[in-house]
C-alpha cells in the first residue's frame, strides 16, 4: 500500500499547534501535556461531584505505593506500550476505516479508559488519549508516522512524569 502524500502543515496557530497540525512540535508537546492535565482535573472534579470522593479509590492514577519500579513503569514503559497501542487504534480507525478525525480521537480516547480502572473516574483519562489520538493521526495524515509517534511517547512521558512528581511531592494516597 503506497502512503498517502504529505500534505503541508497548517498555518501555525494554537489549534493547529495543539493537535498536531503544525510542525511545531514543542508547542504541541506543551499545550498536549497542559491540556491534558486541566481536562484530567475538570472531568475529575465534575465526576468526583457526581459520584463522591469515594470514587477515586479504584482508579489507577492514585498512587498508593512509589517505588523505583512503578516510576520506571509509569514513566518509561506506560507511554511506550500505550503509544504503541494508540498507533494501531489511529492506524486502524484513520487509515484502514477512514474514519472522521473526531470519531477516531474518541475511539482513541475510550478505548483507554478501561486500562485505567473501571470505575466512573477513569473516564478522566478519555480527553488525553483522545487528543494524542488525534495529533498521531495528524501527522500520519501528513505521511510522518513515526515523529507522530515520538511526539505522543514524548507527551504521555511527560504527563506521568508530572504525574509521579506530584505523587512524591504530596506522598503516597492514604486509601
Amino acid at each position: 500500500m503506497t502512503p498517502p502524500p504529505a500534505s503541508p502543515p497548517t498555518a501555525p496557530g494554537f489549534w493547529a499547534d495543539l493537535t498536531g497540525l503544525s510542525d511545531r512540535w514543542g508547542r504541541t508537546l506543551l499545550y498536549a501535556v497542559l491540556l491534558g492535565r486541566l481536562s484530567l482535573m475538570a472531568v475529575g472534579a465534575l465526576l468526583i461531584a457526581v459520584y463522591g470522593v469515594d470514587s477515586v479509590k479504584s482508579f489507577s492514577g492514585v498512587v498508593r505505593e512509589i517505588s523505583p519500579l512503578m516510576i520506571f513503569l509509569v514513566v518509561a514503559v506506560a507511554p511506550l506500550v500505550e503509544s504503541l497501542m494508540l498507533l494501531i487504534i489511529v492506524l486502524v480507525a484513520g487509515r484502514l476505516l477512514k474514519a472522521h478525525p473526531a470519531a477516531v480521537a474518541f475511539l482513541s480516547g475510550a478505548l483507554f479508559v478501561p486500562l485505567h480502572g473501571l470505575t466512573p473516574v477513569s473516564l478522566t483519562v478519555l480527553p488525553f488519549f483522545a487528543l494524542m489520538g488525534l495529533i498521531q493521526l495528524n501527522w500520519m495524515r501528513r505521511g510522518r508516522i513515526w515523529p507522530g509517534l515520538l511526539l505522543v511517547i514524548a507527551i504521555h512521558t511527560v504527563a506521568n512524569a508530572l504525574a509521579v512528581a506530584a505523587a512524591l511531592a504530596l506522598g503516597p494516597a492514604d486509601l
